[in-house]
């Protein structure tokens, strides 16, 4: 039966483990297995790349160099062979260097119209070599994208593909972004061949001084240079004549807002230039125009701009107007620079060392300016983390006060203050880190040494920080499972009452948690906890009458115990002398009890001092459930025992010396020594009686 018994339930649980086995793995094994990286199969997609290029057309033609950019990147993460990279870093790089020589030509034609239309010839030279430079890189890196495209087209096997399949129409959407660019570079041709002629420029020897082809550029491009020059209607061997234009000023040197003298003579070749007009650039910018009179002289009056720099670069140009376009050329005089004085100053702020959200902060400044006299007032302005919060008007220093936003983070910010320019004084900029803090609350509170429960406990206490009192925050005490709120008044005053119910507790301390929670912005929420010892005197009172009750009642119900026992313990009555042998220790102590009571007058005194002391060890075992160890003495047995015997104790320890006095040395016991040991036993016996009388 047993067999069987055990084999069903063995059965039960292999049953049990196999069904939560299929639970843990049914999800796991349905989850397909990952494909292995190195064994999985490249897959290419001639119309998703060809659709990419696309883009990247797209955004070239719009000359954004940054988008092209970006996508062109991408490219070598996407999925093509491995004998397609290099091809595919060869269109890349070549299609990214194409993005910006385009946005670059743009802007260089831009400025060569500009030039030539002003006949400025040494300079449309330099711009005019620019561009030449541009439009060969740009077609190298044009050659170069036909010939990545040519091999991308024939691995995706665009020739066998049907004129109206989505490999072929992205394929040609993509070949005709390339032929606009090539048409876009081809007009930068025409347009650069029509500037020269109308400059006289001989383009086909600027072309061959930089080693340019330019027949060669134009073929690729598919422009016929010859049809093109016929077609412009110019003769190239027909020259514009030069000029020449000079400057000087005085003096060289003078402050901002001040005026200096220039002069100069406009001539072309022997000729004088008489009433042509003079464009005056201060740093590249027309500042002011004159007239040249009858000798092709003019001079004029320049105000120094207010213009805070070390020095002023100054030229005249002259460039054809009117009658004189086709007839000169262009000129730029020397460049003269004008020394630039002015005063400058040392700004020092001072800001406090925090700021609070929500509360006014002052920022100070003085002004520096050495030896040089002030002036009377400036301007300034204040800004915070680059905003204008405030101006004022300064005479040497200035105190500010500006209010910060209440929702304001915390933190390094930056405070900026500017005073512009005024007359010969230069603008001044300072800066400064201002600490933006939250002011953290300290609670001032009274609370009792000991909270009783039940009862209530009063709350009184202040709330302040280093800005000053806490007015209108709310606090939330929190004891055990009570809970009480309050607010503060106007000078950070509270009070409040907590209300504390039974529990379980006895005498402990606990948490007291207080939540502050501040109503200005300036002042950061807190938690605070203090720890209070408390009494639950119900609780308390019970387990002292509990201990009284314990302590009263249960010794009486011992002595009873204990006493009917000891008045039923036999008189020993030992039947014959038996000898006596040095005790041995085993496990268990076995004391011997003799047989009956009789006569002892014909018994030797060892036998019954020994007797009376097993009756007596016999009584302490029961009474005090102490037992004699194998281990121990008798010494040592009476002094475990003694704690419990109270005035028997002293007997128990005279009793137990007389027997080893008769175990444990020569003397030989008398009658005396018998009948000591008798009244020690009936005495010790005697005692126990009394107590449970």
């Amino acid at each position: 039966m047993n067999i069987r018994r055990n084999l069903k339930t063995a059965v039960v649980l292999l049953t049990i483990c196999l069904l939560f086995l299929w639970i843990v793995a049914a999800p796991v094994l349905a989850i397909e297995p990952h494909e292995d990286p190195e064994a999985a199969e490249e897959l290419f997609s001639g119309v998703s790349l060809f659709w990419y290029l696309d883009n990247v057309m797209d955004s070239l033609l719009l000359l954004d160099v940054t988008e092209v950019e970006a996508l062109l990147g991408k490219m070598r993460f996407t999925s093509i062979p491995w004998d397609l990279e290099l091809t595919t870093n060869d269109f890349v790089l070549s299609g990214t260097d194409l993005s910006r020589l385009l946005s670059q030509l743009d802007v260089d034609v831009g400025e060569l119209i500009t030039l030539a239309s002003q006949s400025r010839l040494s300079e449309s030279l330099q711009k005019a070599t620019g561009i030449f430079m541009s439009l060969i890189g740009s077609v190298t890196d044009l050659r170069q994208m036909d010939q990545s495209l040519d091999v991308f087209a024939e691995v995706s096997d665009v020739s066998l593909a049907p004129v109206s399949s989505d490999l072929r129409r992205s394929y040609e959407e993509v070949l005709q972004g390339l032929v606009t660019v090539r048409e876009i570079l081809g007009g930068h041709i025409e347009m650069l061949v029509d500037t020269a002629a109308s400059l006289g420029i001989d383009l086909e020897e600027l072309a061959a001084s930089l080693g340019i082809d330019l027949e060669e550029l134009a073929a690729s491009l598919g422009i016929d240079l010859e049809e093109l020059a016929a077609s412009l209607g110019i003769d190239l061997e027909e020259l514009l004549k030069s000029t020449e234009i000079t400057l000087e000023i005085r003096p060289s040197a003078a402050f901002v807002g001040d005026s200096i003298h220039f002069q100069g003579v406009l001539t072309s070749g022997d000729e004088l230039l008489g009433e042509r007009e003079i464009d005056v650039q201060v740093n590249g910018a027309r500042h002011t125009t004159v007239r040249t009179d009858s000798q092709g002289r003019y001079e004029g009056v320049l105000s120094v701009p207010y213009r805070y720099v070390p020095e002023l670069g100054l030229r005249t140009l002259y460039y054809p107007r009117g009658g004189d376009v086709g007839r000169y050329l262009a000129s730029l005089s020397p460049l003269v620079k004008l020394e630039v004085l002015f005063h400058e100053a040392e700004l020092e702020l001072d800001v406090a060392e925090k700021a609070y959200p929500g509360r006014e902060t002052t920022v100070a400044g003085r002004f520096d300016y050495g030896d040089t006299m002030p002036p009377v007032e400036r301007d300034v302005e204040v800004y915070l983390d680059d905003v204008l919060v405030a101006d004022a008007v300064a005479d040497g220093a200035f105190s500010q006060r500006i209010e910060l936003a209440a929702e304001m983070e915390t933190g390094q910010h930056s405070i900026t203050v500017s005073a512009s320019g005024k007359g010969r004084y230069a603008p001044v900029v300072a800066s400064a880190t201002l600490n933006v803090v939250r002011a953290v609350p300290v609670l001032d509170i009274d609370l009792p040494g000991v909270v009783v429960i039940p009862g209530s406990v009063s709350l009184l206490g202040t709330l302040r920080s280093e800005v000053g009192p806490l007015s209108g925050a709310l606090l939330t005490f929190e004891l055990d499972r009570s809970r009480v709120e309050a607010v503060s008044t106007a000078v950070g005053d509270f009070d409040a009452r907590l209300s504390m119910g039974m529990n379980l507790a006895l005498v402990g301390s606990q948490d007291l948690r207080i939540n502050i929670i501040p109503q200005e912005p300036w002042h950061a929420p807190i938690q605070i906890v203090r720890q209070v010892l408390i009494i639950n005197v119900v609780n308390v009172g019970v387990l002292v009458v509990l201990l009284v009750v314990m302590g009263v009642y249960l010794p009486g119900r011992l002595k009873g115990r204990f006493g009917a026992f000891v008045r039923r313990v036999p008189r020993p009555v030992i039947k014959s002398p038996r000898p006596v042998s040095t005790p041995s220790y085993s496990t268990e102590v076995k004391a011997p009890v003799p047989v009956a009571e009789e006569d002892e007058s014909g018994q030797a005194p060892e036998s019954r001092i020994l007797g009376w002391y097993r009756i007596v060890a016999r009584l302490l075992q029961r009474i005090t459930q102490v037992l004699l160890k194998p281990q121990q003495t008798l010494r040592e047995f009476a002094s475990e025992c003694g704690g419990a015997l109270g005035p028997a104790a002293g007997y128990f320890t005279e009793l137990t010396r007389i027997v080893e006095k008769v175990l444990y040395s020569r003397h030989r016991p008398t009658q005396e020594d018998a009948e000591r040991s008798r009244h020690l036993s009936n005495t010790i016996e005697g005692v126990f009686r009394d107590e449970d009388g």
